[in-house]
């Protein structure tokens, strides 16, 4: 596992129903989680429970969704899951396997992981000159008019760091580039930011991408209200000597 990473979940579900694999169950968790589903404890096994080499785990649907999962990320026995689910992602395999990380860094939006100094480099540098190429917002913030999800990705978030350094790691202040209803952000604006047409938008997102591919930047994206708190928590928290506060 690498030690430049940050973890806050965000109630995505993607553990819960991506690829297959066991949740191990350790004594007494049947029992508690077949008390809170108010049924018997011969009922949640019967139900939930499967036998695999001599230790019990819970199920797994066809399409390799956990049995306990409803919908695409209420867990029906949240309050009291197994202790293997509470400690993701800091699992023995996760810790021991860099590819198996990588897969789970992949599909876990919660996981915030940090590049390497020259990597941050390298990646500040290229999206600097192509975002230098797009056109900046004028007029009132696209954010406040906006309705509904608006991704961005974590080297869109770094750069936009390097230029908002007092930005903080609660996802309920306002966005620092904003004063009154103008963008300040300029050329560190994501791209979410910058008012593209779709077609531009969807453009200008495999582009950066790229750039984040071809200098190893580690990937992630989420909601800008949540990917950017998140990595200003996942700087802070981190011991590498450079950041994007220092670029």
């Amino acid at each position: 596992m690498s030690s430049s990473f940050f973890f806050r979940c965000q109630r995505s579900g993607n553990c819960c129903r991506v690829g297959t694999g066991r949740v191990w169950l350790k004594e007494g968790e049947a029992e508690a989680m077949a008390g809170e589903l108010g049924i018997s404890q011969q009922g949640f096994a019967d139900r939930h429970l499967v036998a695999v080499d001599g230790r019990i785990s819970l199920r797994e649907r066809s399409d390799g969704r956990c049995v306990l999962l409803e919908g695409s990320c209420h867990c029906t026995a949240y309050a009291t899951r197994p202790q293997q689910c509470r400690d993701y992602p800091d699992w023995p395999i996760l810790r021991d396997d860099p590819a198996a990380f990588e897969r789970a860094a992949a599909y876990c939006p919660g996981i915030q992981q940090l590049p390497s100094p020259e990597q941050l480099r390298a990646g500040m540098q290229t999206l600097q000159d192509l975002m230098a190429e797009q056109p900046l917002p004028e007029g009132r913030a696209a954010c406040l008019g906006a309705s509904g999800p608006r991704p961005a990705s974590s080297i869109e978030a770094d750069a936009f760091l390097g230029a908002f350094p007092q930005s903080t790691s609660q996802r309920d202040r306002a966005c620092p580039a904003l004063e009154g209803e103008s963008c300040t952000a300029g050329p560190a604006a994501p791209g979410i930011c910058r008012n593209l047409p779709p077609e531009k938008g969807f453009q200008l997102e495999r582009q950066i991408q790229a750039v984040a591919e071809n200098c190893g930047y580690p990937w992630s994206k989420a909601d800008w209200t949540v990917i950017l708190p998140d990595r200003v928590a996942a700087w802070r928290a981190s011991e590498l000597s450079l950041s994007p506060f220092d670029v």
